[in-house]
């Protein structure tokens, strides 16, 4: 279940079949949200029995929205809707939508997959996943156990969550990287990463970068970088002080080449050839599919 609006957006909620699980801002409550300061310690119980996840207010009967409805009580099937106090929660499937448009995984995805695997079950993989690139690119982020979070802010970037560039954490044990691998590998869906440094500061090093400052004009850039068409034209032309602020507090960067192979890139293995112009970004508001965040 994950957390779309509120104090603590994009969090997730994972729910287990025929466990109940109460939310609320209390240290009893199972999912606790201490930042909602209008939710009750323990608001509502949600339980999913593996068909609909099954809703009802603790407390107040009158506390709770369900797909839109003020009701003590109700059921969420996939993609449901839910507001308690100032959240809003949305119930989703593991994995239960199909590609609309199924196609063959490219020929590299099983050697990216063992290459990848053990950061997965380190807990230090992550991935900046480009919703604009395919809408099938959020729905398998959203259908997923894994935390994601848009690397846009405020309510100007809220308002372009279909569009926006997330950060993805893969849980151990997850399944979105096999479907993101399967389904996005060669068609330029991301760049995946690993660090070790939490998430926290993953998304703050990355933030930086969406915009960026050409030489000499000084003129701001929008730097498409979690595009692994732009990342492998920018790293070859980049400065040795470009390379290393792009790699801070990550231990290696994964991306398709031309063919699909998998490149592994670190500091170490950077050329240190001089910079010319701002390869790799595009002006602030003339990327093919979003605007200044």
């Amino acid at each position: 279940m994950q957390l779309l609006f509120g104090p603590e957006p994009f969090r997730k909620i994972v729910l287990e079949p025929g466990v109940p699980c109460t939310v609320g801002r209390g240290h009893r409550a199972d999912a606790v949200l201490t930042r909602d300061k209008t939710l009750r310690g323990r608001h509502f119980e949600i339980l999913w029995n593996g068909t609909v996840a099954e809703v009802r207010a603790l407390d107040d009967p009158d506390s709770l929205e369900i797909n839109g409805e003020k009701a003590p009580a109700g059921e969420l099937k996939n993609r449901g809707w839910l507001r308690a106090g100032e959240t809003s929660f949305c119930f989703y499937v593991e994995g239960l939508t199909p590609a609309r448009e199924p196609r063959p995984a490219h020929p590299a995805v099983p050697k990216v997959i063992e290459a990848l695997a053990p950061y997965r079950a380190s807990g230090a993989l992550y991935a900046v996943i480009d919703a604009a690139r395919s809408e099938r690119a959020l729905e398998l982020m959203e259908e997923a156990v894994d935390d994601h979070a848009s690397l846009f802010e405020g309510a100007a970037g809220r308002g372009m969550d279909q569009v926006a560039p997330y950060l993805v954490h893969f849980a151990a044990g997850s399944e979105l990287l096999d479907r993101l691998l399967a389904e996005g590998w060669g068609d330029a869906f991301g760049i995946y990463l690993a660090s070790s440094v939490g998430p926290k500061l993953v998304r703050r090093h990355w933030r930086r970068f969406l915009i960026v400052t050409a030489d000499p004009t000084g003129e701001r850039l929008y730097f498409r970088y979690y595009d692994p068409r732009v990342l492998r034209a920018f790293l070859p032309i980049a400065t040795p002080r470009q390379a290393s602020e792009l790699h801070a507090d990550l231990e290696a960067i994964f991306y398709e080449d031309e063919a699909g192979a998998l490149v592994r890139s670190s500091v170490a293995a950077l050329d240190s050839s001089s910079l010319g112009d701002a390869a790799g970004a595009t002006r602030a508001g003339e990327a093919n599919d979003v605007s200044h965040p």
